[in-house]
């Protein structure tokens, strides 16, 4: 009993109360973020860093891991057949082109994920789960396209310089985002499938 009481208090000692609310979604629900004054929990400012580790190579890990596990079955198959050096030269040219992509759309909404509270959520502890729903709901929010607006409201100090942007740059970019992830989805479909 005692330990369900302790790990009560430790899930609960950032109060929302000491947080900024920066919106409430369409189900009613209040999201949080911490002030300038206040500094990241340790376990989410080490997620904060794994997916900032994401945005500068363009690619989340999902998306890697089934880059490298296409090249790994090209090699394996062998170099003899001129498919698999075109499957490894494509996955080769994604990882690069990646790093210089300006906006990722599925890394920026976790990024935003890690540093946002939602009411029913511990401050200090990153839940996957959690963390997953509010990813979902951000998207939710944004079905009509307005991202711009949605992240500028929400003001995070590490995307200043995305906030620099026009409107028009960040709706441009973040098309080219979705168009690249959308190719990449196709295109390893397709490679996957030639044997």
């Amino acid at each position: 009993m005692w330990s369900f009481k302790r790990k009560k208090e430790i899930a609960t000692s950032i109060p929302h109360a000491k947080l900024e609310l920066c919106f409430t979604d369409s189900k009613g629900k209040k999201y949080y973020k911490f002030p300038e004054a206040m500094s990241l929990p340790v376990e989410r400012f080490g997620k904060l860093q794994e997916f900032m580790m994401w945005m500068s190579a363009g690619l989340t890990s999902v998306e890697l891991d089934t880059l490298l596990d296409e090249a790994d079955k090209a090699l394996l198959d062998g170099l003899l057949q001129k498919k698999n050096a075109s499957k490894i030269g494509f996955i080769l040219t994604q990882i690069r082109e990646r790093k210089n992509m300006v906006i990722h759309t599925e890394l920026l909404y976790n990024f935003l994920a890690v540093q946002v509270i939602r009411e029913d959520e511990s401050a200090e502890h990153f839940n996957n789960a959690l963390h997953l729903e509010k990813i979902e709901q951000f998207k939710e929010e944004n079905k009509d396209g307005k991202t711009h607006d949605f992240f500028l409201r929400i003001g995070l100090k590490k995307l200043n310089d995305l906030f620099n942007m026009s409107e028009a740059e960040w709706t441009r970019f973040w098309g080219e985002s979705l168009e690249a992830q959308r190719v990449l989805a196709e295109m390893l479909k397709i490679i996957s499938k030639e044997e």
